[in-house]
């Protein structure tokens, strides 16, 4: 005896299958619709990810402003670096590290009054060590030198 379809009892199945089911049931149970909970989430996903990408290329370009404005500094050209982490603070104006930096670079490259309104802003930032050392000798030479032209 020839099995019948397992959900519609039809007589002739499709045959090569594990599941008796005949040529009408197997389009309409292979052809479901997603859960709305799948689609959802896939649109969340799809919103999330097109938002990354559109501020990729603008994340991108300020990190490699910081660099070109680490390698500046690095080699003394401080009035390339301070241009560098300007374009970083306008674009991340939170940012301590950047700024910091800008107040460095700035003060090396003559920007005394650039130095003096980074810092300013920089009082209640979190700074690694190092950095914070950095910028507190900056601010003493910066002091020192006022204290000079008096």
């Amino acid at each position: 005896m020839q099995p019948a379809c397992s959900r519609c009892r039809f007589p002739v199945v499709e045959h090569g299958y594990v599941t008796p089911l005949c040529a009408r049931c197997r389009g309409t149970l292979s052809s479901r619709p997603l859960p709305w909970w799948i689609r959802a989430t896939l649109a969340g996903l799809v919103v999330v990810v097109a938002f990354a990408l559109a501020q990729t290329p603008t994340t991108l370009r300020i990190a490699v402003s910081y660099q070109r404005g680490d390698k500046a500094e690095r080699r003394g050209d401080y009035a390339t670096a301070t241009a560098s982490y300007e374009r970083v603070v306008a674009e991340y104006p939170d940012a301590a590290e950047p700024r910091a930096r800008l107040g460095i670079a700035a003060y090396y490259a003559g920007r005394t009054a650039l130095a003096r309104q980074t810092f300013g802003r920089l009082a209640t930032a979190s700074l690694p060590d190092s950095l914070e050392k950095e910028v507190a000798g900056v601010q003493h030479a910066m002091a020192s030198l006022s204290r000079r032209e008096r």
